[in-house]
């Protein structure tokens, strides 16, 4: 796993991983209803993550936008192959 020096971002990174693993997780078990709250958890995550890069060093921020532009590519990806289309919370 990738270390920044900044604490705050490696939590983060812990925590888009765990919620990543969730929405997997929930997907290959058909659960529509988690499979949503994990894609919420998810973009919440991301969202704080790109907030966070403006306290990394050049180098540093670019390693991360290049792993956050892939993570985002896959999720798109996953996306497209549900078997349910665009998931949306049962209401």
């Amino acid at each position: 796993m990738i270390k920044f020096r900044n604490e705050a971002v490696n939590n983060e990174v812990l925590i888009l991983k765990s919620h990543l693993k969730d929405y997997i997780g929930a997907m290959t078990s058909y659960n529509l209803v988690a499979m949503e709250d994990s894609k919420i958890k998810f973009e919440k995550s991301y969202k704080k993550l790109q907030k966070l890069r403006k306290f990394l060093n050049s180098d540093e921020d670019e390693v991360l936008n290049r792993y956050l532009v892939r993570i985002k590519t896959n999720m798109s990806f996953l996306n497209s192959t549900n078997p349910f289309g665009h998931v949306e919370k049962p209401v």
